[in-house]
């Protein structure tokens, strides 16, 4: 009997040191004590900065893993951009502001976040641990100089589908009206993904590990799209083939399209991007639903081949394909309400 109580006193004793070691190896921009506890005190829009130098090594780690190289490093003569930012902020409806305020580390702004698969990269989410590995927060990076463009134009590069002629086939995307198509909106979209990320970690809503097509209780949100691997076997495709993009095999993916086009609109994912796993299904789902629904800003894109249209997929919300996201994220935020 002594045996066994000195044995759990032993773990008792070990276990503060097993945290500190899982805390250490934690690459650092993922430890809260590196950024502190006065962003919890700012308002949102004082949350917006350059990236720290300091942080640099760490997260140059975490994306030479990821993509086998990086070039992050803190944005330059970005002032406007942090205006552009806080502007982007003061648009969100209240109820958004509300659910991320007590997560929301802080907005870092830098150049060259983008490298190996995630060339095009706009924007990350990096989730915060503390010292007993509790989800305690959330960075967010944008790089300056891939959000520099209006809000129509950067859709394509959101989506994955050529922004001018490429053989006979064009997409025409519209994410904001004429009045609206601005870096502001643009920024304001890639941030609304960002936060979808922000409250998947905060609330646990994306299954750690997922295998596609498993059935599954509980799954919550994720639900709703990812149990049919036959129904949505496409969606691999379309991974595949982005990825593919930045190896130069362009033409096999472009040809993709139409059918690609045909098969979402008649699935309940808002976007190409989503299709591709379930976490980008949420954030994309958050970001489509608070830009339609509560701002009344547009999202669609038309495919034409040779000057014909041959598809069109409007916002899901827009055109009813998704009820039961939309029942999500009504509860969620309250419906419509700012």
């Amino acid at each position: 009997m002594h045996r066994g109580i000195r044995g759990w006193l032993i773990l008792a004793a070990l276990a503060p040191v097993a945290f500190l070691v899982t805390y250490m190896i934690q690459p650092e921009v993922r430890r809260a004590a590196f950024w502190g506890d006065a962003w919890r005190d700012q308002p949102l829009a004082a949350r917006v900065h350059l990236l720290p130098e300091a942080a640099v090594p760490s997260l140059r780690g975490i994306l030479a893993r990821r993509d086998g190289k990086s070039a992050i490093a803190p944005a330059s003569n970005a002032d406007y951009v942090v205006e552009d930012l806080q502007t982007a902020i003061g648009s969100l409806p209240d109820s958004v502001r509300r659910l991320v305020s007590g997560h929301l580390i802080g907005i870092y702004l830098v150049e060259g976040l983008g490298g190996g698969e995630n060339a095009h990269n706009l924007g990350m989410a990096i989730e915060v641990y503390g010292f007993f590995h509790q989800h305690v927060g959330t960075v967010i990076l944008i790089d300056r100089d891939e959000t520099d463009m209006r809000a129509n134009q950067a859709m394509a590069g959101l989506e994955y589908v050529p922004s001018g002629n490429y053989r006979g086939v064009t997409v025409e995307a519209r994410l904001a009206r004429r009045d609206a198509d601005t870096r502001s909106t643009t920024l304001r979209y890639v941030l609304l993904h960002e936060l979808g990320h922000l409250i998947d970690y905060d609330e646990g809503i994306t299954p750690r590990s997922f295998s596609y097509g498993a059935s599954r209780d509980g799954c919550g949100f994720t639900c709703l799209s990812w149990l049919t691997p036959v129904r949505h076997r496409y969606s691999q495709r379309l991974d595949t083939a982005m990825r593919s993009i930045h190896e130069g095999k362009v033409d096999a993916y472009v040809s993709m399209l139409p059918k690609t086009f045909e098969s979402l609109a008649q699935s309940n994912f808002p976007s190409l991007y989503a299709a591709t796993d379930p976490a980008e299904d949420f954030a994309e789902s958050f970001a489509q639903y608070v830009h339609t629904e509560m701002l009344g800003q547009p999202w669609k894109m038309i495919l034409r081949v040779n000057g014909t249209i041959k598809a069109e997929l409007n916002a899901c919300y827009l055109d009813r394909r998704c009820p039961r996201k939309k029942a999500y994220f009504d509860a969620l935020l309250g419906g419509h309400a700012g």
